[in-house]
């Protein structure tokens, strides 16, 4: 994913958009109402990226108990 200047802004899909202000990174639903939005501290950023690395992990162990079934 590549950023044009200051536009930090990018369709990521399924109607979801991310945008930085300088320290959160904000995740909005666009076309929808205008309250739909998360705003990301960077601890929660990290978070989510331990949780996706977990989750992978264990959706790889449970493919290959059902493959050794």
């Amino acid at each position: 994913m590549k950023f044009d200047g200051p536009n930090y802004d990018r369709y990521l899909g399924d109607g979801v958009y991310a945008s930085f202000d300088g320290y959160h990174i904000i995740l909005d639903l666009r076309g929808q109402d205008s309250t739909t939005r998360i705003a990301l501290e960077p601890e929660v950023i990290d978070n989510f990226d331990k949780y996706q690395d977990i989750l992978l992990l264990q959706l790889d162990a449970e493919k290959d108990i059902k493959n050794v079934k």
